[in-house]
């Protein structure tokens, strides 16, 4: 489905009922965005994973603006994560919602830190899952792990798409061929491969933003401004967005909840999946 907002058409896949007959009764769920990681990635990695929260949440999957399977053709001076947040909240207005919870993972935290802090008055809960609020401090701390825990080839290469190096789709699939154990507690291939088929990236903007917008990341004195409950989540074995990002993050936002993944890297929603829609569903229903 797609949505005309801010000059582009932005596509939106919407997984459970806000509305759900029970008995006599309606029962009403909240509605959830869920923004993916990148920038340029995609949500079709999320949907194997957190489907089930279907019974607890409407979800809302979104792809920001010339990725996945949104409109391709817009500026490069749009490629920003303030856009990106000014579009979803257009997309909230078009969909007629009054406010909404936002999941954001990896890259998409940061958008979804972004959206709550120039958007406040339409977040209801904000879940935030192995995200930064600095890139600049994330990628410091994130360097000296990948040198004590990758290997020769991955010492070689994992730099390469963090600052602007990687600017075509088989350069993106190359290099995520050989880091991609980074990523995981326990690697496991076959999820990495289908995950990687599936994804339906835009070199072009991950090298944009890479270069050009990530390195000024950084909201860190804002997040006082973040008055909704607040649920932070990590993984222990996180390289790329470190357990002390989180850690800061939650000590930062006042109403915040942080929740450490012992048996997972980056994405806890894949590794520990049942805990994970454990705690995000407990978090939704309180």
């Amino acid at each position: 489905m797609y949505a005309k907002v801010n000059g582009t058409e932005i596509f939106f896949d919407v997984h459970g009922l806000q509305f759900e007959p029970k008995g006599e009764e309606v029962l009403e769920k909240p509605v959830t965005f869920v923004l993916h990681g990148g920038p340029g990635g995609d949500h079709i990695d999320f949907i194997p994973w957190l489907k089930p929260l279907e019974k607890r949440t409407q979800m809302v999957f979104v792809d920001h603006r010339s990725t996945g399977r949104s409109n391709r053709r817009t500026l490069p001076e749009t490629w920003n994560i303030e856009q990106f947040a000014d579009d979803v909240e257009e997309l909230r207005k078009y969909l007629g919602l009054e406010n909404i919870c936002v999941m954001g993972e990896s890259f998409g935290g940061m958008w979804s830190l972004t959206y709550a802090i120039r958007h406040p008055h339409s977040l209801r809960k904000l879940i935030l899952v192995d995200t930064t609020a600095s890139w600049k401090e994330t990628w410091i701390e994130a360097q000296r792990i990948a040198e004590k825990k990758g290997d020769f080839k991955q010492r070689k290469v994992f730099r390469d798409v963090f600052e602007g190096r990687v600017t075509t789709e088989e350069g993106f699939r190359n290099w995520d061929e050989t880091v991609a154990s980074l990523y995981y507690y326990k690697h496991k291939k076959k999820i990495s491969r289908e995950m990687r088929a599936r994804i339906r990236s835009s070199s072009l903007v991950a090298a944009y933003m890479w270069k050009n917008i990530m390195p000024k990341y950084d909201i860190t004195q804002k997040l006082w401004m973040i008055r909704c409950p607040t649920l932070v989540i990590v993984g222990r074995h996180d390289w790329i967005t470190p357990v002390s990002q989180a850690q800061r993050i939650s000590q930062l936002i006042p109403n915040s909840k942080l929740a450490v993944f012992e048996k997972s890297g980056h994405m806890p929603y894949v590794e520990e999946n049942s805990k994970f829609l454990s705690v995000v569903a407990k978090f939704l229903r309180s």
